[in-house]
Formats: C-alpha cells, structure tokens, sequence
C-alpha cells in the first residue's frame, strides 16, 4: 500500500507571471530569495541534477529528477527513496491579471513512510514553504521599484 499526502501555501505577489517565472527557473539565483535551497545549474526537464538542502547549519546534497521546468506548467522536480518516501515539489504561478500572480507552492508525498514522517514534518515544512513564498514575493516586488 502507498500512502499519499500533500502540502501547500499559495500566495499573491504584485509582479507579472513573466517576472515571476523568470526569478523561478534562474535555479543559480535561488541564493538571492531562497534560504533553504540551492541548484549550482540551470533546470532541464528529464535530468537529475544535485540540490543542496539546508538542515540547521548543513547543507544537504540531494540528487533531484526535474519533471518539467517551463512557463506553463512551471517547476517541478522528485527526490526521495521510491517506495520509502518521495516528494515531488513544485512551483506553479498562475497569472491573476495583468501585473499580479497567484503562486502555489507544495509538495506531493508518497511512500510507506508518509504516514509516520509527515506528521512529524508537516508543520514545520508549512512553515518553510509559507517562509519561502513571503520571500521571492518580496524579491519579485523588489524588483519591480
């Protein structure tokens, strides 16, 4: 039996869908916004590439399969132990109008282990996802002065 469940924060940022989608795909920018996560490379869809995952004071390397990186669907990528527990996060900015975006943020989790772990985690990855949004939408917002 697989076990399946998911997070997410959505949040609005006054910037274009363009702006925020280029601030999402510069994976070597991240460290400008993005406390907790690191790509030393540009995303391409179908390649596994090395993320750094800060823990505490760490830096985590985890290797990550990109699903698919473009405007449309936005950025998504999977790590984990398959069948253990894998998550498959993402980014999707959906334009709200003209110079607003709506952006939602999660991951999906699947494995045998979801259902010990995750309540041990949802909260405090809640946490770091809502962080991480307040931060690229000041970082977009900033941007647009």
């Amino acid at each position: 039996m697989i076990f399946r469940q998911s997070i997410r924060s959505d949040i609005e940022i006054e910037a274009t869908s363009d702006r925020l989608w280029q601030t999402l795909s510069d994976l070597e920018q991240y460290r400008h916004w993005n406390r907790s996560t690191r790509f030393n490379t540009a995303p391409k869809a179908g390649k596994v590439q090395l993320m750094l995952v800060k823990l505490g004071v760490l830096w985590l390397p985890v290797p990550v399969l990109i699903q698919h990186c473009n405007a449309r669907q936005g950025l998504r990528w999977i790590g984990g132990i398959p069948g253990l527990i894998t998550g498959s996060h993402y980014f999707q900015p959906q334009a709200i109008d003209q110079n607003r975006t709506r952006l939602a943020h999660g991951e999906d989790f699947s494995g045998l282990l979801v259902p010990g772990l995750l309540p041990l985690l949802s909260r405090s990855l809640s946490t770091l996802y809502d962080t991480i949004n307040s931060d690229i939408k000041a970082y977009c917002e900033r941007a647009r002065l």
